[in-house]
């Protein structure tokens, strides 16, 4: 048992039987309180050791955990989204899809009031990945729909659609609604993962509602929003037998559903 160092001096005494003589101690009896001390110091740095791997281990798990999740929110130039990174919302969904894309239900005489309020305060946060519909002026021909919409575009920064056969004047807006519906199957079905149906005095929190969506599988079949049966005054024209989901704070509809429900729109 011959060591050089205090490190090897303190493996050779805990190894050591206790009265047995090492080097380091110049020869003397290992005592009962040295053996001991040595012990001890030697299981309190494993427990040390231990214990700083396992805090170690916490810390990358959250770092890489929040992450994923950041990546699997950053957005792409357009304020969509795109799926990539790594994460669940990445895992789920069709690759390339951007994540939500808002139909926003309005009316022409509300566009630069009621319309322009909400692009201001959170719709300009998705870019080009929301617009919002209105009635056709009964009588326009098309080429002064489009210089209404340019119009728009221009002074506004709003993307507005016109729907034929649509009127702002009638409520509850049911066929407003389904052309809207039409209009948003026919031109981004397959585009996105989540689809939400908004009335222009809604407000949304982007970043908040796309973290809560990742926790959902959008090709599986999810209808989400306020369950009920609309306004007394209207209910006769409404026609519901069962509860629906209302317009006030929004539908949300996945991938899976919009398959399903779009060849029954028309």
């Amino acid at each position: 048992h011959i060591t050089t160092g205090v490190q090897d001096c303190c493996w050779h005494i805990r190894k050591s039987k206790v009265g047995q003589c090492v080097n380091c101690h110049g020869g003397q009896p290992v005592s009962w309180y040295q053996w001991m001390m040595a012990s001890s110091a030697e299981v309190r740095s494993l427990a040390l050791g231990i214990s700083f791997g396992f805090l170690l281990t916490i810390v990358l798990r959250h770092l890489t955990g929040a992450t994923s999740s950041h990546q699997a929110l950053v957005n792409d130039p357009h304020g969509g989204g795109r799926v990539h990174g790594k994460g669940s919302a990445a895992r789920r969904g069709v690759p390339g899809q951007k994540r939500l894309y808002v139909g926003v239900l309005s009316a022409a005489h509300f566009l630069n009031t009621r319309a322009n309020a909400l692009h201001n305060a959170w719709g300009k946060t998705f870019g080009t990945n929301i617009q919002y519909y209105v009635g056709h002026p009964p009588g326009t021909l098309p080429r002064d729909i489009q210089q209404l919409e340019e119009m728009y575009r221009n002074e506004l920064g709003i993307d507005v659609v016109h729907l034929k056969g649509a009127s702002d004047h009638e409520y509850p807006p049911q066929q407003k609604m389904f052309l809207m519906m039409q209009s948003m199957c026919d031109n981004h079905l397959g585009g996105y993962q989540w689809y939400m149906r908004a009335d222009d005095d809604v407000y949304v929190r982007r970043h908040e509602l796309l973290q809560w969506l990742q926790r959902l599988d959008p090709e599986e079949m999810h209808y989400i929003g306020a369950f009920g049966f609309g306004r007394q005054d209207v209910a006769d024209r409404l026609g519901l037998k069962k509860g629906f989901c209302m317009g006030g704070p929004g539908v949300l509809m996945s991938h899976g559903l919009m398959t399903k429900l779009c060849p029954h729109i028309r």
